[in-house]
């Protein structure tokens, strides 16, 4: 018997000006690390890329992505063979399947767990070789509220991500014990970012500074 041919579903289209776009994602990351805590806005004119994506999470993974780079992705976004297949063929990065391996990873806290222990730390003589973690939240704004402190913020700022662990302050604890070496973070969500770098000084509400 004789079947019709699957139909191929089509790949969703990158930047339509990569100078112009890609250079308004990286002045908003740059600006969110620089600003710890503070929310940055990220517009993006991207056509809808495969979901779970989104289209700041997209933007900002064709900037930071390329042929000398590697990617991770937890499993939610994993399990879209779609997604995958839209970051390769656009940036030309090697995806990997291990996040100690990886020079960015993109997570998806809405679904998955986040360890920042398994992610690469980086070495003595390369520490800015560790892992870049974009996650993906549902707001950054009403989740628990953590305090920050350090460079880029003038005295502190409070952090309300959601979807972050319970354990979340003793892994940034433990993250910035190991500077110069330890992995920083973005948070996405819809159209705006928050940068958590590994300098910075997070505490919970009501617990004593590390």
């Amino acid at each position: 018997m004789i079947t019709s041919p699957t139909k191929a579903v089509p790949l969703a289209s990158g930047y339509d000006d990569p100078g112009i776009e890609s250079q308004t994602a990286f002045r908003a990351m740059m600006d969110a690390l620089a600003r710890p805590g503070t929310i940055i806005p990220l517009a993006s004119t991207l056509t809808p890329p495969p979901a779970p994506l989104t289209p700041a999470l997209a933007a900002l993974a064709l900037m930071v992505l390329d042929f000398e780079v590697t990617f991770w992705l937890s499993p939610a976004l994993a399990a879209q063979e779609s997604v995958g297949h839209y970051l390769t063929f656009h940036t030309g990065a090697k995806r990997v399947n291990s996040p100690d391996q990886a020079d960015f990873a993109l997570v998806d806290l809405r679904k998955d767990a986040l360890t920042l222990a398994q992610f690469n730390q980086g070495n003595a003589e390369y520490p800015d070789q560790s892992t870049t973690i974009l996650a993906l939240v549902d707001g950054l704004e009403g989740g628990t509220t953590h305090t920050l402190k350090g460079a880029g913020i003038a005295d502190k700022i409070s952090l309300a991500v959601t979807n972050l662990p319970s354990d979340f302050a003793a892994q940034c604890v433990a993250n910035r014990a190991q500077f110069p070496l330890g992995v920083d973070l973005v948070f996405v969500g819809d159209g705006m970012l928050i940068g958590l770098p590994r300098t910075t000084i997070l505490t919970a509400n009501n617990a004593g500074e590390p």
